[in-house]
């Protein structure tokens, strides 16, 4: 799926985001990143590409880890003590987090196509169509789910799951 510039809702020039396309293949994650500050009448007009940029470490590795049914990657992406909120579920430290992965992702074979990665002040929005072989009755197709992802250059300290409404 390609979007140009001009399909991005455009925050105020007083602020700075990043959006991005995800492109997976085997061991990377990248996504085309721009910065909403000024731009060009070229850029305004969406004939310009974004910037080739990454995920930061931390986050890359959780979705590889997730897309690859990696129980022990998907934990150790996260700090000793972090905080995964899982559609308003807590689940706080290591031990609980690796039950919760190995229920909810590895068991649902759970795979991550993301869509969408905002960074807003150091933390990642990342939106991800979903799918596994949990049970889907009731849930549109495809599945978006929001991961709200607080991390330094070496492991998430806290990732907030959403399903969002649809905007209007």
């Amino acid at each position: 799926m390609s979007h140009d510039l001009h399909d991005w809702p455009l925050p105020p020039e007083s602020h700075t985001w990043g959006v991005a396309m995800a492109d997976f293949s085997v061991g990377t994650l990248s996504v085309g990143i721009f910065s909403a500050g000024t731009l060009s009448p070229k850029a305004a007009a969406g004939t310009l590409a974004p910037k080739a940029a990454a995920l930061p470490p931390p986050v890359a590795a959780f979705v590889r880890a997730v897309n690859a049914f990696d129980l022990e990657g998907v934990t150790e992406a996260f700090a000793v003590d972090a905080l995964v909120n899982d559609q308003l579920r807590e689940f706080w430290g290591s031990s609980a987090i690796r039950d919760w992965a190995a229920r909810e992702i590895i068991d649902d074979k759970l795979t991550l196509s993301v869509v969408e990665a905002v960074e807003n002040h150091a933390n990642w929005i990342v939106t991800a169509h979903v799918d596994g072989t949990f049970d889907k009755r009731g849930l549109p197709d495809p599945l978006a789910l929001t991961f709200y992802f607080s991390a330094d250059r070496e492991k998430i300290f806290q990732l907030i799951i959403l399903r969002n409404l649809p905007k209007v």
